[in-house]
């Protein structure tokens, strides 16, 4: 007769490789569902121009200089 350890490891093996195949299923899953880990084209970055605001100067400063100059 085996000892219940023995039924015990047996049971946690198979639990382990149960475990590990749902991980799979899982990830493989998750893989469909984005369709790519990593994105298949640059073409939106491709031709993008580089944009910066311009700072526009208030009606109080421009009337500070204004009084500086005269």
């Amino acid at each position: 007769m085996a000892s219940i350890s023995q039924y015990m490891q047996k049971i946690k093996k198979a639990l382990r490789l149960l475990a590990m195949a749902l991980f799979m299923i899982l990830a493989s899953f998750g893989l469909g569902l984005t369709g790519a880990i990593l994105p298949g084209s640059r073409e939106r970055y491709m031709n993008s121009e580089i944009k910066t605001e311009q700072v526009d100067k208030r009606e109080d400063d421009e009337e500070q200089e204004m009084k500086v100059k005269s």
